[in-house]
């Protein structure tokens, strides 16, 4: 799904873009008041923190039922590696490191994915000139630790590839 939202002329873009938190003015007219006070709700900071990885989590759950629907058969591969990883490292914090499974949850893999979604609340934005979908954002050293100094986020969108 990244590598598809890699593409400049989908980024952004509520119907083609697999990341995108953009509707289209037909979706939005459709919404019903609930809906649209959650959208706008997620389409501020504090939002993106707080309902971000559940949006998140609710979008994966109905990308994978779609997956099943479709008999993807990568499914299972895909799914096979993510838990042997994620059992090694859940081993590790819980036996290891002593963390229950839920303070892993709440203290770090929550805020973890919050802080991944507010930095493409910043970096994504919805414009119509493709190249101007994508920016820099010039961070101050606290900033830049907290993204991995992912400051040039411009170029990862152009070159993808590029280490």
């Amino acid at each position: 799904m990244h590598l598809t939202h890699h593409r400049n002329e989908f980024l952004t873009d509520p119907l083609e873009d697999p990341e995108s938190y953009y509707l289209t003015a037909e979706n939005w007219a459709a919404c019903g008041t609930l809906r649209r006070t959650l959208y706008w709700a997620h389409n501020t900071c504090l939002g993106r923190l707080l309902l971000g990885p559940f949006r998140s989590l609710w979008s994966l759950l109905r990308h994978e039922a779609a997956r099943i629907a479709r008999r993807d058969t990568a499914l299972f591969k895909d799914w096979a590696v993510h838990f042997v990883g994620a059992g090694l490292v859940l081993c590790w914090v819980c036996i290891v490191c002593g963390i229950p499974f839920w303070e892993y949850l709440l203290f770090f893999v929550y805020p973890g994915l919050s802080l991944t979604l507010l930095r493409s609340f910043v970096e994504h934005q919805a414009r119509v000139n493709v190249s101007e979908r994508s920016i820099i954002v010039e961070a101050g050293p606290f900033f830049s630790l907290l993204y991995l100094n992912n400051n040039l986020h411009l170029v990862h969108h152009r070159i993808p590839g590029l280490p």
